[in-house]
């Protein structure tokens, strides 16, 4: 909403600019008005309820838009591989949203050209028919005052929203090389509910036994295991935990994620064992019960210690000691942006006493695309249990990607919105330079017929450019930085202001708005003297 916003300033800022222009043009008009008793608030009156007719139509064409385009914006790429559900159609509340705006931005932007031209001197302005320059008024001289705050202003707000969008992209490439852990390459996840359709306790254990048997027999299938909670799945499992020998902190968080695993579970995601033992079919819920902890929940419990033969228990009222015979890599676990988390593994053949019946996840590692198998999994599922829900299919490396939705549609979106704005200040700044070389045609003939180079005058006029740009430039990194400290929470291995991407975004303004302000320059340097001496 705040790209949004300041996208709408940017667009307002330029009908603003417009409005200045058209008004500086109607002084004679407005003068005669004047002069037939027409008072300064009646003048106000008028141009408001002109720029009002304006803003409604335009709004009412972008709700046309809007009612129509919705499922073009969904067809984008952007959109198109996201699993967030969106809905963009517009309703009552986004009308009353839509006219109140439109007042709103009607007034603000609406109001100060008004003013301006209500202002007119009457005596200058009806001799502007006679010879003299309008822009030479008072109220050109102010209206083209007020068109030069607005440039910087245009200007500032686009770097603004151009460097946030950099930094959100760049927040984004840096979240795509995080090692997550594990080789999300060539795994197939499969989810099963067989918990809906009335397994539970042994039965449900004995059937998921099953199913990884008969999956791992297909041929091109390396290894297969099964999880309660996916890697990246997006919901997590505490419990309090004891761990024998450690005395908690008055502050210490002694809660910790944890999961139900089956054997081959690190062997099928390649998540490296460091110590002790994988879990084997051996380890079921007559036998010992044991667990597997994660390097960092080792090193804060243990130090350099081996973890392998130690023991811990869960605080909760099941209790019962569990010995860690193994100690695994780290993993992220909901998010790729998350810190390196403490994590206990338990063997789903164990499952603690209240944990409930619960769904899983098989993953399974292929020789070949994970999603050419999909056909022959299902049909060795059914072979198992023919009324097992099957509820979904996809890759690991998709969930590790639809992990990032958020965060990639947030970067695309404020990249293209960051785009807009930059084009539409590169639009007011063409604008405000082609109305400084007409303004100025009187004094560049009589430059020209004085000698004048015509690299001087492209100078002259460009150096008017590059003033206002270095004066936007300069009011937005303060407010970059003031800005990127608000999002913050959306950005992931960059430094609040990242200079780098800050001084790419300036480098890419300034260049375009170079380009915007080279063409009506190098129009000025085509004027013909005699033309120019007889403008007035």
């Amino acid at each position: 909403m705040a790209l949004v916003g300041l996208v709408l300033l940017v667009a307002c800022a330029n009908v603003a600019s417009l409005l200045l222009a058209r008004a500086s043009g109607r002084q004679r008009e407005l003068a005669v008005r004047a002069a037939l008793g027409a008072g300064g608030a009646r003048l106000i009156r008028q141009l408001l309820t002109e720029s009002l007719l304006l803003a409604a139509l335009g709004s009412l064409v972008g709700l046309l838009l809007a009612h129509y385009g919705d499922d073009l914006l969904l067809a984008l790429p952007l959109m198109g591989e996201s699993p967030l559900a969106i809905t963009l159609r517009p309703n009552g509340t986004m009308l009353a949203f839509t006219a109140c705006i439109t007042l709103l931005a009607t007034v603000l932007f609406g109001s100060a050209p008004a003013w301006t031209a209500a202002r007119t001197d009457l005596n200058v302005a009806l001799k502007a028919g006679a010879g003299r320059s309008a822009t030479a008024s008072g109220c050109g001289r102010a209206g083209w005052g007020m068109r030069k705050l607005i440039v910087i202003g245009e200007v500032a707000f686009s770097l603004l929203l151009l460097a946030s969008a950099g930094m959100l992209v760049h927040s984004l490439l840096k979240l795509r090389d995080v090692n997550p852990g594990f080789n999300r390459d060539k795994v197939l996840l499969v989810a099963i509910d067989p918990t809906v359709v009335g397994y539970r306790g042994s039965r449900l254990l004995s059937l998921y036994k099953d199913l990884a048997e008969a999956v791992s027999e297909l041929p091109g299938v390396r290894s297969v295991s099964l999880s309660a909670v996916p890697p990246l799945g997006r919901r997590q499992w505490r419990t309090g935990v004891f761990v024998q020998g450690h005395v908690p902190g008055p502050d210490e968080d002694t809660t910790t994620p944890w999961n139900l695993i089956g054997p081959n579970f690190f062997q099928t995601l390649q998540i490296p064992l460091l110590q002790g033992r994988d879990f084997v079919p051996q380890d079921a819920s007559t036998a010992s019960r044991v667990a597997i902890i994660n390097k960092a929940m080792a090193r804060f419990y243990f130090g350099n210690d081996s973890a392998v033969g130690k023991r811990l228990s869960f605080t909760s009222p099941e209790g019962g000691e569990i010995e860690i015979v193994g100690v695994a890599g780290d993993t992220k676990y909901e998010s790729l942006r998350e810190p390196t988390l403490h994590m206990l593994y338990l063997p789903y053949l164990q499952p603690p006493t209240g944990s409930g019946e619960f769904d899983v996840t098989a993953e399974i590692r292929t020789e070949g695309n994970p999603e050419s198998f999909v056909g022959a999994v299902r049909q060795a599922i059914r072979g198992v249990g023919r009324d097992v829900p099957i509820t979904g299919f996809t890759s690991l490396a998709e969930e590790v990607n639809n992990s990032l939705a958020q965060e990639r549609m947030v970067a695309e979106l404020s990249s293209l919105f960051g785009l807009l704005t930059v084009i539409l200040a590169s639009v007011g700044l063409y604008g405000i330079m082609t109305y400084t070389v007409a303004r100025r045609t009187g004094e560049i003939g009589i430059r020209m017929a004085l000698g004048a180079r015509r690299s001087q005058l492209l100078w002259m006029v460009l150096r008017e450019s590059l003033e206002l740009v270095t004066i936007g430039v300069v009011i937005a990194v303060p407010l970059v930085l003031v800005f990127t400290s608000l999002i913050s929470s959306q950005l992931y291995g960059i430094t609040t202001g990242d200079p780098l991407t800050t001084c790419l975004a300036m480098g890419l303004l300034s260049t375009i708005a170079a380009i915007a302000s080279y063409i009506p320059a190098r129009r000025a340097t085509k004027v013909d003297p005699m033309v120019a001496l007889r403008h007035e």
